[in-house]
């Protein structure tokens, strides 16, 4: 990838180097497959990106866009476990100005200098993957195992390390065996919100999960150009 002829790639993990320019900002993008010349080499594809640059007149915009999941439908899977709508959200302002350098001196009849500049802020909130997961029971953080099941749905055996592994009796851990540490660790687990309706999948997992986190943003791209044997530009 590159943006304005200047490599964008990391050439040592193959991965993007953080020069993202505004959606204002871009006027082409290029993508190569094949047949292209040697300074698009090594890579078996190539994505070129050129931003927008000022011309001999004045532009300017401001934009929103703007998504929000009460526009959206309920994903298959929330609905199937009757929970709400994630979080999925898009609030994307921006500008952009653009024309000749106002200077006169070194830029008669403003045919020469130009210059372009774009701000975007971008708040967004990202809806990750559904999750499915298993946590410990109310129960369970007691040490009663007497009402947990395998994922076959077989009933789970607690032994006794302490006692040659017998079981415990009822499955129940005694209280003076559990402690503070561990409680606290399991307190760090969420309890369980979904109980599974299909028999086939019941035990498999009991907490259900549809996060979604802010990430926030904000681009500026400016640009200069400059024409010394030029006499004009295109409006």
């Amino acid at each position: 990838m590159t943006v304005d002829g200047v490599t964008n790639l990391d050439t040592g993990s193959n991965t993007t180097v953080h020069s993202m320019p505004s959606m204002d900002s871009v006027a082409e993008v290029k993508v190569l497959m094949s047949a292209y010349s040697a300074e698009n080499g090594r890579n078996p594809s190539s994505i070129n990106v050129i931003t927008k640059g000022g011309q001999t007149q004045y532009h300017g915009q401001v934009g929103w866009y703007f998504r929000n999941e009460d526009l959206n439908a309920n994903n298959f899977f929330s609905n199937q476990a009757g929970r709400p709508r994630q979080e999925y959200r898009y609030n994307i302002g921006s500008y952009y100005l653009g024309g000749p350098v106002p200077i006169s001196k070194i830029n008669r009849g403003r045919k020469k200098l130009f210059f372009f500049f774009s701000q975007e802020y971008q708040n967004q909130v990202v809806s990750y993957s559904v999750n499915e997961k298993t946590v410990p029971t109310a129960l369970e953080r007691q040490g009663d195992f007497s009402k947990s099941y395998n994922t076959n749905g077989s009933a789970i055996t607690v032994n006794d390390p302490l006692n040659g592994k017998t079981a415990f009796p009822g499955k129940i851990i005694p209280a003076n065996r559990l402690t503070g540490v561990g409680q606290a660790i399991l307190n760090m687990f969420p309890l369980p919100n979904f109980n599974d309706p299909n028999q086939a999948t019941r035990y498999n997992w009991n907490y259900y999960v549809a996060a979604s986190e802010p990430y926030n943003r904000r681009t500026e791209t400016a640009r200069i150009d400059y024409s010394p044997g030029r006499t004009g530009r295109s409006t």
